[in-house]
């Protein structure tokens, strides 16, 4: 939301952090809104999955695309990539979760036995 207000109301927003604003006869050049991508645009698609990927293996909190450090980072590397709320990544992780989970699921029912406890004792899992 600040990085919005930065780009598309920066007037207001100087006014609403008691900043001083000096206003001009034209708009500069790089105060114009630069173009973002549409959430079902397949570049767009490839940078969450990249987010969410990060995210996941790094075993990072969702929270990582609300710091300063991660913002800046993509609007350098992808100026037309308008980073999502966190409910947005999260739901991502779940379909992941889903798929994965599905996944391991289907591979586990070719299992004839499994291994437990720390004596590592076989269990026949048709027995119970």
């Amino acid at each position: 939301m600040v990085r919005h207000l930065q780009t598309f109301h920066p007037k207001e927003n100087a006014e609403y952090l008691g900043r001083n604003v000096v206003g001009s006869a034209a708009t500069p050049l790089t105060s114009f809104p630069k173009k973002m991508l549409s959430l079902s645009d397949q570049r767009v698609k490839t940078i969450t999955r990249l987010i969410v990927d990060v995210i996941i293996k790094d075993l990072r909190p969702v929270n990582i695309i609300d710091g300063a450090g991660f913002s800046a980072l993509i609007a350098h590397a992808y100026p037309e990539y308008l980073l999502a709320p966190n409910h947005y990544y999260m739901d991502r992780m779940n379909e992941v979760h889903a798929v994965e989970s599905t996944k391991l699921i289907e591979s586990l029912k070719d299992v004839d036995s499994t291994l437990y406890s720390h004596h590592c004792r076989p269990v026949d899992v048709n027995s119970t």
